[in-house]
C-alpha cells in the first residue's frame, strides 16, 4: 500500500517473517520497470499503490548519507537528491527504482534541511544533496 504494508484479498498481512521475505525479494523488471516479487526462480508482477519501494531510515556514514530502504539494502543518498511531490519524499535508488521515505526517515530528514542558493536542500556530514519539487 502506500506505505509499504503487504495485503492479500483485503486483509493486511501481520506475519512479520512473511513481510521481511517478500520485502527482501522486491524487484523491477528489467523490461518495464514494473514491480515483481522473487519467490525463488519464479517471480510475479505486484500491484502497488505508489511504489514498492521505501526509505525506513538514514544512517551517516563517513561523508555518505546512506537510505536503508525496506528490502534491506543500504544504497548511497545519489547526487541528484530528493524529489518532492505533494506531500511525499522520493529517492532514486537505481534504475527504475524510486523509493518513497517514511514517515519516520522523512522526519529524520527533515532535521537536515536548510535553505540553499537555489531552495531547499539537505546537508549533514559534510556535503549537500538538493530537494527539488
Amino acid at each position: 500500500d502506500q506505505h509499504g504494508g503487504w495485503w492479500h484479498e483485503g486483509e493486511p498481512f501481520i506475519n512479520t517473517r512473511l513481510i521481511d521475505y517478500f520485502n527482501r525479494n522486491l524487484d523491477v523488471h528489467p523490461d518495464s520497470g514494473e514491480p515483481i516479487l522473487r519467490v525463488g526462480d519464479k517471480w510475479c508482477y505486484v500491484a502497488v499503490d505508489d511504489t514498492a519501494f521505501f526509505v525506513r531510515r538514514f544512517r551517516v556514514n563517513g561523508a555518505r548519507l546512506q537510505a536503508h530502504l525496506n528490502t534491506f539494502e543500504a544504497v548511497d543518498v545519489p547526487a541528484a537528491g530528493f524529489t518532492l511531490a505533494g506531500d511525499a519524499v522520493y529517492l532514486t535508488v537505481g534504475p527504475k527504482r524510486r523509493a518513497k521515505l517514511t514517515r519516520d526517515a522523512w522526519h529524520q530528514l527533515a532535521a537536515w534541511i536548510e535553505e540553499g542558493p537555489s531552495g531547499p536542500e539537505v546537508r549533514v556530514a559534510g556535503q549537500v544533496w538538493p530537494l527539488h519539487a
